[in-house]
């Protein structure tokens, strides 16, 4: 009976630890954002891993980021600050228009109203389109290898363009 008092606590540890998923929280990923040497004030940044596959989000404010929780590897990174619809990234979807037309300034701005804090409802105000390479995986330059926390602060040139639902073709 000796040993199953000493072993019980050991044994009861292990178990509940193997119930409750005793796991790594990750590693973060923060930093700075800049285009053209300005602070964006607000938008997201998306991480993709080696296979293409989107993997996390962080929302971008008032010229800083962050994302939770990231195993160790290496990532494509993207920004966005405008959906393809005129609306900042972040509303939840709002229903198509005919003809793919923006939604209209008002409705934006009840939306933003309604699903933003403060803080964020400001920060959109002065919201910059960042360029189209920036915003999509296949052809963002923006890598990262993450190790344990990382800061990877980001640096972007060139004129800020909103994406459209129907980009032009090549030519």
């Amino acid at each position: 009976m000796n040993w199953f008092r000493r072993l019980f606590p050991v044994t009861f540890a292990l178990v509940l630890a193997a119930l409750t998923g005793c796991s790594n929280p990750g590693s973060d990923l923060s930093g700075k954002v800049e285009l053209n040497g300005d602070s964006l004030s607000f938008g997201q940044v998306s991480l993709y891993d080696e296979k293409g596959e989107h993997v996390a989000n962080g929302r971008l404010l008032n010229g800083e980021y962050k994302i939770n929780g990231l195993k160790n590897g290496s990532y494509t990174i993207t920004v966005n600050t405008y959906t393809p619809f005129g609306t900042p990234v972040g509303l939840p979807p709002m229903p198509k228009l005919a003809g793919d037309k923006e939604h209209p300034k008002e409705i934006i701005e009840q939306a933003v109203k309604k699903h933003f804090s403060p803080e964020e409802q400001d920060a959109i105000k002065s919201i910059k389109a960042v360029p189209v390479k920036y915003a999509s995986p296949s052809v963002s330059d923006l890598k990262v290898t993450i190790n344990g926390n990382t800061t990877y602060d980001i640096a972007m040139t060139g004129k800020g363009e909103r994406p459209t639902v129907n980009p032009p073709k090549k030519k």
